[in-house]
């Protein structure tokens, strides 16, 4: 099925305005917490629920948090972060709704408006209309972000072969490695972007629009990708990958107020439920590998061009990719005394626990072994006293007890009253 990403109900276009006063719109309750719910107005929708009720829904992508401390890289991502106007974005807490996100990807349709574009969505069967730059700050984005990602190379004079060259060595192409770019929080962020922003089951390719968000970081651009991502959002409907935007929904839906007097039913937090990048996808990806006892990272073995010159976020510094050690900060500069004192502190509570609960366990275990051969030979005493009484040899088991007899009491000095004594001759 092709999707039409200008697709717009013709219920819509002949009435853009809910025939149902506001009001009431908003004092009724939502409840959207079957796939019978769902009001189906024509074939496209029809269609497009086929596909996405076989999907499969997560809430979103993320790095395992022991491991994304571990790495040391945290502290330089939120600066990019700041810089680019993600950093609200980035803090995603709220839990997905797969239903909604149906109802979501289903319904979406977009209108140019002189300069400005709008989106038209439903959520509980209701159609809302949000700007580009207003959906864009319902996600989180900063409001002072562009929106159109064209301007970069108007404005700042962006180039993708000139900006890939200087980041990577590996000749420009449609399929780029993440892992070919020099520098490691470069490399972070790319990952992150393919995770967060363009999701997809390969995390390994470098794609245009990450570029030029990894551009307008380095740049410190306050930088929107709404537009690429409503793009993408739509191939997902005929996808096959899993469907992880669950938390952006919920986003969107709580900033137009459709959450109020809904019911609805949220994924649960459990791991089935939400995909952690950790250090096996990295091993696998050849950016890092297994040490002793802990795990290590192992970059390539390049100059890594960290200049300061304003394409690299701050505290990026000349040096060398590391080949081994404890974690990439290491060499890197990105070393902070306390975060490694918390993490040694969390591994140890960790390993305490563990081996607590060891305890507990063989403590139990044991209890229960000596319950039950408490419990065997109490039986075993019982039953050999049934047969020998029985056979008549009770005695033998309780021998007749022989009368007590007072103890005798022994005095070093005879007893009072002493006997007459005999008068001397």
């Amino acid at each position: 099925m092709s999707v039409d990403s200008s697709h717009r109900d013709t219920d819509y276009q002949e009435d853009a305005t809910p025939t149902m006063p506001r009001s009431r719109v908003q004092g009724r309750i939502r409840m959207l917490t079957y796939v019978e719910q769902f009001v189906l107005r024509n074939d496209y929708k029809q269609e497009a629920l086929d596909l996405l009720k076989n999907q499969t829904y997560h809430h979103i992508r993320i790095f395992e948090p022991l491991f994304f401390i571990k790495m040391g890289l945290k502290a330089d991502m939120s600066r990019a972060f700041s810089h680019v106007g993600w950093y609200n974005f980035a803090d995603m807490t709220e839990p997905g709704l797969k239903f909604l996100t149906m109802e979501f990807l289903m319904t979406p349709s977009f209108e140019e408006v002189g300069n400005t574009t709008e989106i038209y969505f439903s959520f509980f069967d209701e159609q809302f209309k949000l700007t580009a730059k207003e959906l864009s700050v319902a996600l989180g984005f900063d409001k002072k972000c562009l929106i159109d990602p064209s301007i970069l190379a108007k404005t700042y004079k962006y180039d993708r072969t000139t900006w890939w060259n200087e980041i990577s060595e590996e000749p420009v192409s449609s399929k780029n490695s993440i892992v070919s770019i020099h520098h490691p929080t470069l490399r972070m962020l790319a990952k992150w972007i393919c995770m967060v922003v363009h999701p997809c089951s390969d995390l390994h390719l470098c794609s245009l629009p990450e570029l030029q968000y990894l551009f307008a970081m380095a740049k410190k651009i306050k930088l929107s990708p709404v537009m690429s991502m409503l793009a993408h959002w739509q191939k997902m409907i005929a996808g096959r990958s899993l469907i992880d935007k669950t938390t952006l929904v919920t986003r969107i839906a709580t900033h137009v107020k459709a959450l109020d007097n809904a019911q609805v039913t949220y994924l649960p937090w459990e791991d089935e439920y939400q995909l952690k990048v950790g250090v096996e996808h990295f091993v696998q990806g050849h950016m890092m590998r297994d040490g002793p006892g802990r795990n290590e990272h192992c970059w390539r073995n390049i100059r890594a061009r960290c200049t300061q010159e304003p394409y690299y976020p701050p505290g990026m510094q000349d040096s060398y990719g590391p080949q081994v050690g404890p974690s990439s900060s290491a060499r890197y500069g990105y070393e902070n005394p306390d975060m490694r004192r918390i993490t040694d502190l969390t591994t140890r509570v960790n390993t305490m626990g563990q081996q607590q609960n060891q305890l507990s366990i063989d403590l139990a275990h044991n209890t229960e072994l000596t319950q039950q051969n408490w419990s065997m030979n109490t039986s075993l005493l019982h039953d050999t006293t049934n047969i020998f009484t029985h056979l008549g040899l009770g005695q033998h088991l309780h021998p007749p007890k022989e009368p007590q007899r007072p103890p005798q009491q022994h005095y070093p000095y005879p007893p009072y009253p002493y006997p007459p004594q005999q008068p001397r001759p």
